[in-house]
């Protein structure tokens, strides 16, 4: 069953009243997209910290009310949750910094500092990076509008189409056109890029 369809079943449970069937369509939404999450999670938050900040986001998916109304909602709305959790856990004050002084600092004396080591640029953000742009590149200046106000900006569907004067809808196909080919240009699992 697809994320539509999902989502008309949620939507259909709810209308019945059958909060068993509604909740279980909502836990099936929201764990689709658990690759997606910790992908999203692993860019801000530290890797031994990743999984418990993305088991917060699926905790608060499940808990907050999604009522389905259009199509392309889902996604918005837990990409929001991802932003909240990774905010809340750089805000966390019981969170302390772990610092390790370089090997090379100081070198015993104040005034002298080493050689510092460096570490080569991580390639997946790069890949990323060259996706995103690629993508964004492909398309017209007026869809290049309601990228630029819903994800980047990340304003609801509905104030992207009064400020550009189109439908929600086609707010929602832009976007998720230019994600699939965002996932078709940045290859995952041994894929290889479109």
């Amino acid at each position: 069953m697809g994320e539509d369809e999902l989502i008309a079943y949620l939507l259909d449970a709810r209308a019945a009243g059958d909060r068993d069937a509604s909740g279980l369509a909502v836990s099936m939404l929201v764990y689709g997209f658990m690759d997606n999450v910790q992908r999203r999670v692993a860019m801000k938050v530290p890797p031994e910290s990743v999984e418990d900040v993305a088991k917060s986001v699926l905790l608060s998916a499940l808990a907050s009310p999604f009522d389905g109304g259009s199509v392309g909602e889902l996604r918005k709305w837990v990409g929001t949750i991802v932003q909240r959790r990774i905010a809340d856990f750089h805000r966390d004050p019981r969170r302390e910094l772990q610092t390790v002084a370089l090997p090379t600092e100081h070198q015993g004396d104040e005034a002298v500092w080493g050689e510092e080591p460096t570490a080569e640029i991580e390639g997946d953000t790069v890949d990323v990076r060259r996706a995103i742009d690629q993508a964004y590149a492909e398309i017209n200046p007026r869809h290049r509008q309601v990228i630029d106000l819903s994800i980047w900006e990340d304003l609801a569907a509905d104030e992207v189409a009064k400020r550009l004067d189109v439908s929600p809808a086609n707010v929602h196909k832009i976007t998720q056109r230019f994600r699939d080919r965002i996932d078709e240009l940045f290859p995952r699992d041994g894929d290889t890029p479109s």
